[in-house]
């Protein structure tokens, strides 16, 4: 059982690889050079990628690159109750450390960027944040997380979000509602950042028999934090 789930979650990995490396518009880069294409002038579109330790800039095919990973990102909503599935050093010497870390951003032609949206993706945990927010802005990313936990009454499926949107909060609570789940709210979440914006660290517990979860509004709230990590020309 537990070699299956392994060998599916590779599947899922290699396929992503797959994309960007077979890609000879695709061209291996420095990571100090990731930073640099943002400086670049208006006029021509870059994306950044990067999977596992492979990085790459490509300049050709940029809308095609950002689209194909974020697309893997929306795909991914899904966690496995097996928390002991995961490949490791123990397993192959040669284990990549950044296996289950994925990014992509991109600047396009207009000057809007994409700021860096990263993605870590464990068999039983998945997560997507914007990841520069806390340099650029001085703020904790905003973040939406989907997981299992192994509790005494059997495995509990859950998913949080951190953001500074008071709406987005009460959405992702009627969403908790609609699917049955437990709501709350971490104490933390509640208080101001320095700027007096708000900040909410909102979770939903789910409790369903089933070994794989998927979640119905991963889409929803991954689009949208996508879409919060937009940074015009001007701003």
């Amino acid at each position: 059982m537990n070699l299956s789930k392994n060998i599916f979650l590779s599947i899922v990995t290699l396929s992503v690889m797959a994309t960007f490396c077979a890609c000879s518009n695709l061209e291996n880069t420095a990571p100090e050079m990731m930073v640099d294409i943002f400086k670049t002038q208006s006029g021509k579109a870059y994306t950044m990628v990067g999977v596992g330790s492979q990085q790459f800039i490509d300049s050709i095919d940029a809308h095609e690159s950002f689209n194909k990973l974020v697309q893997s990102f929306l795909d991914n909503g899904f966690v496995d109750s097996c928390m002991s599935c995961e490949p490791s050093r123990v397993d192959n010497p040669h284990f990549d450390p950044l296996y289950y870390l994925s990014f992509v951003a991109m600047k396009e032609e207009s000057g809007v960027i994409h700021l860096p949206v990263e993605m870590t993706s464990y068999a039983s945990l998945k997560e997507l944040r914007c990841r520069l927010k806390l340099e650029l802005e001085k703020k904790q990313p905003e973040s939406y997380r989907l997981g299992a936990v192994a509790t005494a009454g059997g495995v509990v499926f859950y998913k949080s979000l951190y953001t500074y949107d008071f709406n987005d909060e009460k959405e992702f609570k009627a969403d908790c509602i609609i699917e049955n789940g437990s709501y709350s709210e971490s104490i933390v979440g509640r208080s101001d950042v320095d700027d007096g914006s708000f900040r909410a660290n909102a979770v939903c517990k789910v409790f369903a028999n089933t070994d794989v979860y998927y979640d119905p509004y991963w889409k929803k709230w991954v689009s949208k934090l996508i879409d919060h990590c937009k940074k015009s020309p001007l701003q």
